[in-house]
């Protein structure tokens, strides 16, 4: 599933921690992991031609601590 990371939780700081464990958790097994989805990027429905236009703030207080995690 695509969009299996961004489907966690809404909270910022949730996500981050679930994401990085699996991450820890996939690699402890030698196996390489990828959080390979650009932020903002959450729709299925035009995925390759929506636009998503968002404010510095929402970006830097919603969608980017989960993924410096």
């Amino acid at each position: 599933n695509g969009r299996f990371f961004e489907g966690y939780s809404e909270d910022p700081c949730l996500t981050g921690v679930m994401g990085r464990e699996l991450v820890k958790g996939v690699e402890s097994q030698g196996i390489a992991s990828n959080v390979k989805h650009y932020a903002v990027n959450n729709l299925e429905y035009k995925r390759n031609t929506i636009n998503q236009i968002i404010s510095e703030r929402t970006l830097r207080e919603i969608y980017l601590p989960a993924f410096k995690m």
